[in-house]
């Protein structure tokens, strides 16, 4: 049994959890590696024609005219004139005889398997390829094969116009080393641009037998299937997974949905700043959050009632104690009142103490000042007069 590193190590090189077990009636063995799942790997990149990630010298044909060389069949290619050199490019390769015969070739550094043609017409003129087939040579194979589909040769349809794209998927992909394109038919001349698209086997390999983190949104038992959180898929009416649930990935089971958030297909959304969300059951989830209201605070989602002695406007993250001179006694308030004349506190406090002998207070939240001589016997400051 082969299991690739991918399974095993995680992207910063730490060991994963899995399990293996063996069935006691058949004697198969199977791993497990919760929190992870096999991803589907799809065949089906630019090769590099239009990148110019395949290089000139692999590109080949069976005739060129001087300005349109085969390596300047490249998707999207424009005519180009280097002032420099006086070297001038047509943009598209162009075949110098006009038959059935011709075509154009790309060899490949290592062995790839082509899953898709896309074609397109000359960059200068009212020319493309209407319909073509596929040649190749497989590793180890100096004889050309050509590409068919239930036993008969493919012809595939081309282009309509110039500069439009088509693309053909080929029912079987094909390994190759080399590969041809040979025009059956064409208007005005045997002229295109195009790329492939596939992957090299190598690739495939390493894709086909990585295991991936579970994604958000999913849980993964094991078993190399990700499984959806808060939703079946597809959607059914008789669906048994709670629509609360969430993932944040890399998960082996679906989690509640956490407070101050709202959990929708399987998603946990954070409020915004200043809003709080209602706590979530098995089956029901606000489908918003709400603005924090004033005697409340509100962080990360959750709301918090201030107490006495401290308010809340609604737009703060914490509660706000009462500036000194002033105080509340009720929790929820949305700000403090001044003590009164006379009387004085520290911040956050519930209630108001006496000034100190012979200092006095305004009553309105100033704090308590020293008497000039004379001057408390007119004022009432404490408990005096």
């Amino acid at each position: 049994m082969t299991i690739n590193d991918a399974c095993l190590y995680d992207s910063l090189d730490q060991p994963i959890t899995y399990e293996i077990s063996v069935d006691d009636d058949t004697g198969g063995v199977f791993i497990r590696v919760p929190k992870y799942y096999v991803k589907d790997f799809e065949c089906g990149e630019a090769l590099g024609m239009q990148s110019a990630l395949i290089f000139f010298t692999q590109i080949t044909a069976s005739s060129a005219y001087e300005y349109y060389q085969p390596h300047y069949a490249r998707l999207h290619n424009q005519p180009t004139n280097n002032d420099t050199t006086g070297v001038f490019a047509q943009g598209n390769w162009k075949a110098k005889i006009t038959d059935a015969n011709q075509w154009l070739q790309v060899s490949f550094l290592q062995e790839t398997i082509v899953s898709g043609v896309i074609l397109q017409g000359s960059a200068n003129e009212a020319a493309w390829v209407q319909t073509y087939y596929l040649t190749y040579l497989s590793s180890g194979n100096d004889t050309w094969n050509t590409y068919t589909e239930g036993g008969v040769r493919r012809e595939f349809t081309g282009n309509a116009d110039s500069s439009s794209t088509v693309q053909q998927d080929l029912a079987d992909p094909i390994t190759v080393t080399d590969i041809r394109i040979h025009p059956l038919t064409w208007q005005g001349s045997i002229s295109m641009r195009m790329e492939l698209i596939g992957c090299t086997v190598e690739l495939q390999y390493i894709r086909n037998t990585r295991c991936e983190r579970c994604p958000t949104t999913y849980y993964c038992l094991g078993d190399g299937v990700a499984r959806p959180c808060g939703r079946c898929d597809p959607p059914s009416p008789t669906c048994d997974r709670s629509p609360t649930e969430h993932s944040f990935g890399g998960a082996s089971e679906c989690s509640p949905c956490p407070p101050g958030r709202i959990c929708q297909e399987g998603y946990a959304f954070n409020c915004s700043r200043y809003q709080y969300a209602d706590p979530c059951n098995e089956t029901y989830c606000p489908p918003s959050c709400t603005d924090c209201e004033t005697g409340y605070a509100c962080l990360f989602g959750r709301k918090t009632l201030c107490r006495a002695g401290l308010f809340g406007t609604g737009l703060t993250d914490f509660c706000q104690p009462c500036a000194p001179g002033s105080y509340n006694n009720q929790s929820g308030s949305a700000g403090c009142e001044c003590c009164p004349a006379g009387f004085y506190s520290t911040s956050g406090k519930t209630e108001c103490e006496p000034c100190h002998p012979f200092t006095w207070s305004r009553g309105d939240c100033t704090p308590c000042v020293g008497c000039n001589p004379g001057e408390c016997e007119l004022r009432i400051y404490g408990n005096r007069s």
